[in-house]
């Protein structure tokens, strides 16, 4: 098993429910009209410790385990810049939203381009955003977080000369 990092992100290669489905759908779409890889994964989380903990936006937006994927296909990206102090940033910037419920609302705004990216009437982040804020906030990620997707999360994963994949096979 390979050693877990504070800053480590996940992503979620499956797609079993109705859920999964529908959000790797638009994002294929979006992929395939903006000359993208291929949308794999529908879901991600930042790794907040060498135990597996996570920080992820699911039905309640929390803290998780990574064992709460065994038997399923992840990739783990770690960025050669993350540090104690720059986790510690990016963490701090996030875990305002501990608690909260997952924020529905919010998916509909990713089926036209830029809806989701100006439009935070209630702004609570989905999956990608929460994980896009993290990196922001760690200054790792110069890029705006809200209106991210998973696939273009990975992508910019895929493209960052800083990111490498440390982890692509069924977690155990």
């Amino acid at each position: 098993m390979i050693e877990l990092k504070p800053g480590d992100q996940f992503f979620l290669i499956q797609n079993k429910t109705i859920l999964q489905k529908g959000i790797n759908l638009i994002q294929s779409f979006w992929a395939w009209i903006g000359g993208r890889d291929k949308s794999e994964s529908p879901h991600t989380g930042t790794i907040l410790n060498e135990w597996g903990d996570t920080f992820e936006s699911r039905f309640k937006i929390g803290t998780y385990n990574m064992k709460d994927y065994k038997g399923c296909r992840i990739r783990i990206y770690r960025d050669d810049r993350m540090t104690i102090d720059k986790h510690k940033n990016g963490w701090a910037a996030i875990k305002i939203y501990e608690g909260l419920i997952y924020p529905v609302h919010r998916l509909p705004y990713f089926i036209a381009p830029g809806m989701a990216e100006t439009l935070h009437i209630i702004p609570v982040p989905v999956c990608s955003e929460n994980a896009g804020k993290y990196l922001f906030c760690a200054r790792i990620r110069p890029l705006p977080y809200w209106g991210t997707d998973v696939d273009e999360l990975e992508d910019w994963w895929k493209a960052n000369p800083h990111g490498k994949l440390i982890y692509n096979d069924i977690w155990k």
